[in-house]
Parts: structure tokens; sequence; C-alpha cells
């Protein structure tokens, strides 16, 4: 059976100094996102939107921040396909 389409989104806040830092975000240990944050705090946040396609069941999100000496990431308002999910210690469930 294939495994259904779905679209991960979450907004994303970075505090930070010096140089734009890098982040990483990775579902199921597997590489999806890898960018400099660049955009001001004070008026703007990312929303990221990773597509995925997965099956049912529990699945993780892991958040790799590499520059955690001079910036500090908040992630909020995760869901899927528009719809709230709970992100407790990088783990969700479809």
């Amino acid at each position: 059976m294939d495994k259904e389409a779905q679209k991960i989104t979450f907004e994303l806040l970075c505090e930070w100094k010096d140089n734009p830092p890098t982040y990483r975000v990775y579902v199921d240990n597997e590489l999806m996102q890898e960018r400099e944050y660049v955009w001001n705090n004070e008026q703007q946040y990312v929303v990221e939107m990773i597509p995925v396609h997965l099956d049912s069941g529990e699945h993780s999100l892991n958040f790799e921040n590499l520059n955690e000496e001079t910036a500090e990431f908040v992630m909020r308002n995760f869901r899927i396909d528009g719809h709230d999910v709970d992100l407790e210690d990088g783990l969700f469930v479809i």
C-alpha cells in the first residue's frame, strides 16, 4: 500500500547574533530541510512546510541547531495538513 501524502507545517522563530544560524529538520531520521535563518523576528517568522509520505502511527521530528552558542530557536503551532498535532519530545502520531 502506498503511503499517504501529508504536509507538516510549523512556525519557527530565532534569536541570534553575529552570523545567521543554520538549522536542520529531520522526519524519521531523514534530513528534510537545511537552511540559514536570515529573518528578523521583530517583524516576521518562518513557516516551514515539509511534504512527507507517512504511514499511520508514531513518527519523529528532530530539529538540529548548528549554532547553539549564538542562536536559540522556538518552534510553535505544529500541524499536519492544517490540523494541530501534539509534538512531545520530538514524537507525533498520525
